[in-house]
């Protein structure tokens, strides 16, 4: 698996983390923001209007906007992103495609890394 940063140039060509090898999260776009005051849903929509873009431009239909932050002085990681996106790493039907969720970074490491995993995840 390959994860490396995207170029400044690239602009909403490609995420700001692009990362290659794995089918799930080579799907991911991915937004960061370290700040004070941390605007994760302003992100979010930020990444819908760029996969927007990016598709008119290519057949990928398939990305899946996630941010992840970090307010300053704070030891956590965040994620937002939306319900059917969760509803992707979890392998399960898609519920509502407007919910915003913000979870802890491990909680969604975890999610991600059952991804495809033959037990079938207990409520």
């Amino acid at each position: 698996m390959d994860v490396r940063r995207s170029s400044r140039a690239d602009g909403a060509a490609n995420s700001d983390v692009v990362i290659t090898g794995d089918p799930l999260l080579e799907r991911l776009w991915l937004e960061l923001q370290d700040a004070r005051d941390p605007t994760p849903l302003a992100k979010l929509q930020q990444a819908e209007r760029d996969i927007d873009l990016a598709q008119r431009a290519s057949d990928r239909l398939d990305r899946l906007p996630v941010v992840i932050w970090h307010r300053i002085r704070e030891r956590s990681h965040q994620v937002t992103t939306r319900l059917w996106v969760v509803d992707e790493f979890r392998g399960v039907s898609a519920h509502s495609r407007t919910a915003v969720v913000t979870l802890d970074l491990q909680a969604v490491l975890e999610l991600v890394g059952r991804h495809g995993d033959p037990t079938p995840e207990r409520a």
